[in-house]
């Protein structure tokens, strides 16, 4: 393991008898990388993460160490990770179908989301109007 700091995201729980557990991972370290590719969020995650064979780069206590996974076919890795904070829309657009909603509907409606991950995981509207 050499030390070093870097973003990756939080793994806040490992399944008991997982692969994870089984190969050392544990609640509060944070996942840099997979199979070489930097992780950044659980998209990232979710798209890299194949085949029987995994090579996770942790972060522990500023140390970083590669923990290998052994997944037979249709078994989970295990993970529980972070869930990323929704980008929202900034602009102000006289046109945009939030602001117009009426007064009296639920809550989650007015959020301006503009965030891909939101639409790429649930299905959500974006405008890409934040993306350059």
């Amino acid at each position: 393991m050499s030390p070093t700091r870097s973003k990756g995201i939080l793994i806040e729980s490992v399944a008991e008898g997982s692969p994870s557990q089984r190969a050392g991972i544990r609640a509060g370290d944070r996942l840099i990388k997979l199979d070489g590719t930097k992780v950044e969020d659980i998209i990232d995650y979710l798209f890299n993460l194949e085949g029987p064979r995994a090579h996770l780069e942790i972060e522990r206590d500023d140390v970083h160490g590669v923990f290998v996974l052994e997944m037979p076919e249709g078994e989970d890795a295990g993970l529980g990770l972070e869930h990323f904070k929704v980008r929202t829309c900034k602009n102000k657009c006289k046109f945009c179908f939030v602001s117009q909603l009426p007064k009296g509907l639920r809550r989650p409606l007015y959020v301006k989301d503009e965030d891909y991950r939101m639409s790429f995981l649930y299905g959500n509207f974006v405008t890409l109007a934040g993306l350059t």
